[in-house]
């Protein structure tokens, strides 16, 4: 069966000018560093959103997953400073408090400039890097004329630029979406965002592609409106152990488009991927419960809710041709033919009692 979701305990590391970044760390696997995103991803306002409850405690399954909040940031002290000297700085506190000698970064979007610098810095503590849809130019994120467009809304029309925020890039939806809106509108400065925009666009790390020693992983969305597919591929081109995946989808967030993420994840840093998750059972002796994985269970049990196929895929933020997938695995492993059989088979072992 699915491991229950666990809230992580907060914990604080100082950086060496005296700020507090607070860090949480879920599961009891390699760690794996995700750097702080922004003043919109933090660690209270992902908490609320299950999609990305849900996709980091599937990386948690066989990771220690580190996040923190940026200086100045959600639960970090400090004044807001989204330099690159200071990314650093928050990045270099959290590591060094893990205890781990060596471990892997996964960087997305915005956090990619400072992933590169502190590989480039530490070669001896970074394993693996993931460059997730993300840049190394700040012109090219910040700056790209899509961009432009879209952080124009700061200026002209916050309210609507915190609502495209929260739909688009946070992955909220419905009545979870008003909430967290209102939340940002109460407690978010334009002031931030801003100094984030500005700071971001003077950001370059590109002339030191060349020197990441770490095995890497660039991910990208075919669909992505900035950065641009040419900067993941220039990026991977000049990165020596650089590998390049591109994925369908707009979206930057992990858990929204084709392609099964963790399982991406978990290949590359060569953890257990989802077919190798569930429990373990003597030959002969499996249900059909012990063969489902994680996320198959969640599509039995909006099949058995009586969901269609598009109707689970807007449910889980998954696309189309992915639900398909995972219903044919479903099918295949409960060995039936149709959805009304499967469902049937459900009902009848209380699978999902």
């Amino acid at each position: 069966m699915p491991t229950q979701q666990v809230s992580s305990p907060l914990e604080y590391a100082t950086t060496t000018d005296g700020v507090s970044v607070a860090f949480t760390a879920e599961g009891n696997g390699p760690p794996l560093v995700l750097p702080a995103m922004g003043p919109l991803r933090t660690l209270q306002i992902e908490r609320r959103i299950k999609s990305w409850r849900d996709w980091y405690g599937e990386l948690a399954r066989t990771s220690k997953v580190v996040r923190y909040d940026g200086r100045g940031t959600g639960l970090s002290s400090g004044p807001v400073d989204f330099g690159l000297s200071a990314r650093l700085a928050d990045l270099e506190a959290v590591t060094d408090v893990l205890g781990a000698p060596v471990f892997d970064l996964m960087a997305i979007r915005p956090s990619g400039p400072a992933a590169i610098a502190y590989t480039v810095r530490h070669p001896e503590r970074v394993g693996h890097l993931i460059l997730w849809c993300t840049y190394d130019r700040g012109t090219e994120y910040f700056g790209a004329p899509n961009a432009l467009n879209f952080f124009a809304g700061i200026e002209a029309d916050w309210a609507g630029y915190i609502e495209t925020v929260v739909r688009d890039r946070l992955g909220a939806t419905g009545a979870l979406a008003e909430h967290v809106t209102a939340t940002l509108r109460s407690t978010f400065s334009r002031n931030v965002q801003r100094r984030f925009a500005t700071q971001g666009l003077a950001t370059d790390v590109s002339g030191i592609l060349g020197q990441v020693q770490a095995p890497t992983l660039v991910v990208h969305r075919s669909q992505l409106r900035f950065p641009s597919i040419d900067v993941a591929m220039r990026m991977s081109a000049k990165i020596p152990q650089a590998r390049f995946v591109l994925l369908d989808g707009s979206s930057a967030a992990p858990f929204i488009g084709d392609g099964d993420s963790v399982e991406i994840v978990n290949r590359f840093l060569g953890r257990p991927t989802e077919s190798f998750v569930a429990p373990v059972v003597a030959p002969g002796t499996a249900s059909p419960a012990d063969l489902l994985s994680n996320r198959e269970w969640d599509v039995l049990r909006l099949m058995v809710d009586g969901l269609s196929n598009q109707e689970i895929a807007d449910t889980l933020l998954i696309s189309l041709h992915t639900v398909k997938s995972h219903a044919q695995s479903i099918m295949s492993k409960l060995n039936v033919s149709s959805r009304t059989a499967v469902i049937a088979v459900a009902r009848n072992l209380n699978l999902l009692s």
